[in-house]
């Protein structure tokens, strides 16, 4: 039976004081409804209000045209547009799944892990963001069955203040050290900077990192795909000391985290 596309919508939900996350809903003719998100942060209202112009074009076709969107916007250099398409797809390769009542791995290839390692990202729900007030919301996540959380310990530092960031600096790295006293050994600690740090802090935290045993350190600078070259004075220190480095969170495309890989 051929279906069609009847209906797609946004879904917002509502996590914590600062964080919504946004998804889509898409149903077909068989009354089967898919989901995936389209979550940018800050960008909550205009994701939601850009679904039904973006989905529009595909209202009463084949599922069939959502593959053909997708390829349509490959080349989508904003994020906006690329994050609705991504979400529809998502919701697509969900409603197949349950049509053929299989799991989406399945329809993608098969299960390459039997588990998935999860972690606590307690940066949002720590309202207490004195160094104590950070150690005690990472011992709520151990108490919590957690075994891996992460912290964003930087507030208020930018890349550009020079030495009136000295502080700042110090009371982050204050807090990802008493956050690793509280939560011991046995616990996986990650820290990301939202590109807060320079090239200076980020090279004395990869070295703190090393010490602390951290299990990696995110998007410490701002990134350039353009210019690589403190990334490549990074790599070579984070890999000298066995130091874990994730980022390029905000790439969309091949080309962009090409450069990245190739740095």
């Amino acid at each position: 039976m051929q279906t069609s596309i009847v209906e797609i919508k946004p879904l917002v939900v509502k996590v914590s004081e600062k964080t919504d996350w946004t998804f889509v809903e898409v149903e077909t003719s068989d009354g089967i409804a898919g989901y995936g998100e389209a979550t940018i942060f800050g960008q909550g209202d205009r994701i939601s209000e850009s679904i039904p112009s973006i989905a529009q074009s595909l209202i009463g076709k084949s599922e069939s045209a959502i593959g053909s969107m997708v390829s349509e916007t490959s080349q989508e250099r904003e994020r906006l547009p690329r994050a609705v398409v991504s979400a529809i797809e998502q919701a697509n390769w969900d409603i197949q799944g349950k049509r053929d009542g299989k799991p989406v791995y399945e329809l993608l290839g098969g299960a390459i892990n039997n588990k998935i390692p999860f972690y606590a990202n307690i940066n949002r729900r720590t309202t207490d963001r004195s160094v104590d007030g950070f150690a005690a919301s990472a011992q709520d996540a151990i108490e919590a069955g957690f075994n891996m959380i992460k912290i964003a310990p930087f507030d208020g530092l930018q890349p550009d203040m020079g030495s009136e960031g000295d502080d700042l600096f110090a009371t982050g790295m204050q807090r990802i050290e008493e956050s690793c006293a509280a939560v011991g050994d046995d616990v996986q600690v990650m820290v990301d900077c939202h590109w807060r740090l320079n090239i200076s802090q980020s090279k004395e935290l990869i070295r703190e990192a090393a010490a602390l045993d951290l299990y990696w350190v995110e998007c410490p600078f701002p990134e350039d795909p353009n210019d690589c070259y403190d990334l490549t004075l990074l790599r070579d220190l984070k890999d000298s000391l066995g130091v874990r480095l994730a980022g390029a969170e905000m790439g969309i495309n091949y080309e962009y985290f090409e450069k990245f890989v190739a740095a």
